[in-house]
């Protein structure tokens, strides 16, 4: 029986990890433990963010690009999330520190491979690889890529007040629930790359098109970093945050709802899906509000901003929807028009 890799149950995180965390930072962390914000003393706030990747094989050389992609690459991966994370405080990626966890099989080529393609695209987008470390764990050929991106803000020459960085304390029942990019897109274009030769045989070449993405779409820090950072900046603080990825658009307002202490009802109709993602995540007996959301977030706002926030991301080129609201019952719902409603459950673990 093949291990699970990938993030574990929501359960485990809550009733094992989170609880030791102490709640005492200066101004803490974010919904869904995106970011961690630190204040030194030094009149400037910064960031921190964590995400971790593991080996991806077997990928198609017709969906795959001349040069690595985060569909190849663990390191770009872990890269990608972690950017994504502090991405939802406005913050951009400065340095990365990097932890690498092989084993004595795995081949000395895969990692120089991975490294070389981190180093690159850290250049290009001139973040600095402030250290890490390379250990042997375990068994096999596998190796995990672990990467913790440091950041801070500071928009039109202003550092951003700390005042702006208490969200979870003014969240409140009616609070609507605001969602950026497709739901579930980055899990179907996981599971075509995955298995691209049986699925090419089942659908057409135009239909799987439309799962396949430019990179840049998944990435939060080209596409929502500034806009999140002047929306902060402007005094629209009350908004929160939180970054799309395992477990889907149901693990989103789930965790929305565990760190403001509201329920949550989500409106099934409202949730932007592509057909496409729907048609390959069923085929292969995943649920696709629960395939990776990464690439997409939600903003939680009073409602005399929701409009105003749309616009203005419209015009950032981001595009959002009102997907609901929070509630004063403790219960985590997607309603339907059609009359069924659906309690979301905790992250059991990933699906594919």
């Amino acid at each position: 029986m093949q291990k699970q890799k990938g993030t574990v149950s929501t359960r485990i995180l809550k009733r094992s990890v989170l609880r030791h965390i102490k709640k005492e930072v200066p101004v803490g962390t974010k919904i869904g433990d995106d970011f961690s914000v630190l204040n030194p003393n030094t009149g400037l706030l910064s960031a921190i963010g964590a995400a971790a990747s593991y080996e991806v094989r077997g990928l198609n050389p017709q969906c795959e690009s001349t040069e690595p992609t985060v569909f190849q690459s663990a390191a770009l991966l872990a890269l990608l999330r972690a950017g994504n994370h502090i991405a939802m405080a406005g913050a951009r990626i400065e340095s990365v520190s990097i932890l690498i966890v092989a084993s004595e099989e795995t081949p000395e080529a895969a990692i120089r491979e991975e490294m070389s393609a981190l180093a690159a695209a850290c250049k290009k987008r001139n973040i600095i690889i402030a250290g890490g470390n390379t250990i042997y764990s375990g068994e096999g050929d596998s190796y995990t890529f672990q990467i913790v991106a440091n950041g801070h803000w500071s928009y039109a020459g202003a550092d951003i007040p700390e005042k702006a960085f208490y969200p979870v304390a003014i969240a409140a029942a009616g609070d609507q629930v605001l969602y950026f990019g497709n739901a579930g897109s980055f899990g179907a274009e996981q599971i075509l790359r995955r298995n691209y030769t049986e699925l090419s045989g089942r659908f057409s070449k135009h239909f799987l098109t439309k799962v396949i993405h430019d990179e840049k779409d998944y990435d939060l820090q080209q596409k929502a970093a500034s806009w999140i950072a002047v929306e902060r900046e402007l005094a629209h603080m009350k908004v929160i945050c939180h970054a799309g990825g395992t477990g889907g658009v149901y693990r989103l307002a789930y965790e929305l709802s565990e760190k403001t202490g509201f329920g949550i009802r989500i409106h099934h109709e409202k949730i932007p899906i592509l057909q496409e993602s729907i048609e390959l995540a069923e085929v292969k007996n995943v649920n696709p509000y629960l395939a990776s959301a990464l690439g997409s977030f939600a903003v939680l706002t009073r409602k005399e901003h929701v409009e105003k926030l749309l616009h203005d991301a419209a015009a950032a080129g981001i595009k959002g929807c009102l997907l609901g609201e929070l509630t004063m019952e403790k219960g985590k719902l997607v309603v339907s028009e059609a009359g069924w409603n659906r309690a979301i459950t905790l992250f059991e673990g990933d699906k594919m």
